[in-house]
C-alpha cells in the first residue's frame, strides 16, 4: 500500500501544511499558550462533537430514503464511528468504504446503495457550508485564497449535484442504457452489475422532492452548527470571548481542507488551515497553533474512543475486534486501490 502515490502525496500536503503551521513560531509563545489555556471548555466542545457525530447519524439514516425505516439510529451511529476510526488509522479514506461495509451487515442495504448515499452526503456538505461562507460574506474580510477555493468548490459540487439530480430525473432511461453497456462486456455479469446500479441509484432517489430530502438538509445544517460550536467551545480555552463567526469560518475553513490529500486524520492541512483562518482575524500565530493541536488532538481522541467502543460491540471481544478491524479495513484498502 506504501508504494501507492496518492499516499505519498498525501504525506507531502501534510508535511507542506504542518511547514506553514510551524513556519516562524516562538516556541515559548506556544508553549506560554498550551500552558495558559483554559482547558475545561474541551469538555463542552466534546459533547457538542458527540452530539454532532449521533445528528450526523441520524441524517445518513435519512439518505436511504425509504430503506430508513430497516436501519435503526444504533445501525448508522456505530457504522459512521467506525469509520472515522478507520480514516482516523489508515490512509487514502478507507473509513468510507469501511462504514458502508458495517452499515450493509445483515442485509437491510446494499453496499452499493450505502456508498450512493456517501456521496450525496458530501456533496450536500459541502454546498451547505459553502452556503454558511455565503452568508458570512458581509461579516468578514474574505482572503483571496479562500474566495478561490469556495469559487472551485461551487462550481465542482454544484455540477455533481446537477449530475445526480438528472439521473435520478432520468432514472428509467439511465437503467437501459447501463444495461446495453453492460451487454457489451464479454464474460461479464449483465444481471449482477446491473443490481448494483439499481442500488447506487437507490441512494441518489432520495434527492427527488419529499420528506427526506427536507430532513436530510435539515439534520445537515444542524449538524453544521454543532460542528461550529464544538470548535468555538475549544476556541474559547485559548481566546477570550471569540466572536461565533470565527468558528463558522473555522469550520467551513477545515471542511475544505480536508478534502485535500494528506496523512490519516487530516494531520496538517487542519492546523494550517486553522492557523490561516484565525490570521483573517488578525489572531496571533501562537494561540491560533495551540488551539489547532490541541482540538484536533481532542477530535481525534473523541471519535477514535467511540469508534473503538462500537468496533468492540460488533465484535464481542477484544481479540474479535482486532480480527474485524484488520478484514473490513484489508477489504477497504484493497477496493480503494483498485
Amino acid at each position: 500500500m506504501l508504494r501507492k502515490p496518492q499516499i505519498w502525496i498525501g504525506f507531502i500536503v501534510s508535511a507542506a501544511a504542518l511547514y506553514l503551521a510551524f513556519r516562524g513560531i516562538e516556541w515559548d509563545q506556544l508553549g506560554s499558550a498550551l500552558r495558559g489555556a483554559q482547558y475545561g471548555y474541551l469538555i463542552p466542545s466534546a459533547l457538542a462533537l458527540i452530539a454532532a457525530i449521533a445528528v450526523r447519524a441520524e441524517r445518513w439514516r435519512w439518505l436511504f430514503g425509504e430503506r430508513r425505516s430497516t436501519l435503526p439510529l444504533e445501525r448508522t451511529f456505530s457504522a459512521l464511528t467506525i469509520g472515522y476510526l478507520v480514516t482516523n488509522t489508515l490512509p487514502l479514506r478507507v473509513g468510507e468504504i469501511a462504514r458502508a461495509l458495517f452499515v450493509s451487515r445483515g442485509g437491510k442495504v446494499t453496499i452499493a446503495h450505502a456508498a450512493s448515499s456517501i456521496v450525496v452526503e458530501h456533496v450536500l456538505d459541502v454546498l451547505i457550508v459553502l452556503g454558511i461562507l455565503v452568508l458570512m460574506l458581509p461579516l468578514l474580510p474574505l482572503p483571496d485564497w479562500a474566495a478561490q477555493s469556495a469559487t472551485v468548490s461551487a462550481v465542482i459540487f454544484g455540477a455533481a449535484l446537477a449530475f445526480m439530480l438528472i439521473v435520478v430525473w432520468q432514472r428509467v432511461r439511465v437503467e437501459r442504457w447501463g444495461e446495453q453497456i453492460l451487454d457489451r462486456i464479454p464474460r461479464l455479469n449483465t444481471q449482477r452489475w446491473l443490481r448494483n446500479l439499481v442500488h447506487i441509484l437507490d441512494g441518489f432517489a432520495v434527492l427527488q422532492s419529499g420528506k427526506p430530502l427536507i430532513a436530510a438538509v435539515g439534520w445537515s445544517i444542524i449538524g453544521w452548527l454543532l460542528s461550529a460550536l464544538t470548535i468555538h467551545f475549544a476556541l474559547m480555552a485559548f481566546i477570550p470571548n471569540p466572536s461565533l463567526v470565527i468558528s463558522l469560518f473555522v469550520t467551513v475553513t477545515t471542511t475544505f481542507s480536508l478534502l485535500l490529500p494528506a496523512t490519516p486524520g487530516g494531520l496538517g492541512v487542519m492546523q494550517g488551515a486553522i492557523v490561516l483562518s484565525l490570521a483573517v482575524f488578525n489572531i496571533s500565530q501562537a494561540p491560533a497553533l495551540s488551539f489547532a493541536i490541541v482540538f484536533h488532538l481532542m477530535e481525534y481522541i473523541v471519535m477514535d474512543i467511540i469508534g473503538a467502543i462500537n468496533l468492540w460491540r460488533e465484535a464481542g471481544s477484544w481479540a474479535s475486534m482486532k480480527a474485524q478491524f484488520r478484514s473490513v479495513t484489508s477489504v477497504a484498502v484493497e477496493g480503494q486501490i483498485k
